[in-house]
């Protein structure tokens, strides 16, 4: 809930909704008591991929839970376009899942146009697979890829519809 809050102080709560996805119901009933007195959020619980289906989960790792093939547990995974979101700002931070969850939003991207704000660095491969999984399935956007802290553990790329654009 803490992004959220931050998003919510810095965009002056501008927004008439907000969706919040968490899959893990540790973290779910936190973000739950963190955000009581905002009225404008929408909690889901579920998982973000690329497919509908049921999916094993590593459950109760706080920031850290994740799909994961090894998982403890069953959770339903769903695609952000099935959830029919009009998104107009995307943050995706799911300890490996981006990619995925990216591939199950095209329809949603291509069609609202949000900006996004997604990471890098769970994935050996991700500071390249991913740019380039964007770049190619978005048209007229701008890239940056940002580090957020040292190491590259904080590597964000953000995409920006150019007619959102400050910098056209």
């Amino acid at each position: 809930g803490l992004v959220a809050e931050k998003f919510i102080k810095f965009t002056g709560n501008r927004y008439k909704i907000i969706y919040a996805i968490e899959p893990d119901a540790d973290n779910m009933k936190i973000l739950k008591n963190q955000l009581k007195d905002i009225n404008n959020i929408k909690m889901l619980k579920c998982a973000l991929s690329n497919k509908i289906k049921k999916e094993k989960f590593y459950q109760g790792f706080n920031y850290i839970s994740k799909l994961n093939k090894n998982g403890n547990s069953l959770i339903e995974a769903v695609t952000l376009d099935r959830i029919k979101i009009p998104a107009s700002f995307i943050k995706i931070h799911l300890e490996g899942g981006e990619l995925n969850s990216l591939a199950g939003a095209m329809e949603t991207i291509r069609k609202f146009r949000p900006i996004i704000a997604v990471t890098l660095y769970h994935n050996p491969d991700g500071v390249w697979r991913i740019p380039f999984f964007v770049i190619n399935n978005t048209k007229n956007y701008k890239y940056y890829i940002r580090l957020h802290s040292w190491g590259g553990t904080g590597a964000v790329l953000y995409a920006i519809p150019k007619e959102r654009s400050s910098k056209n």
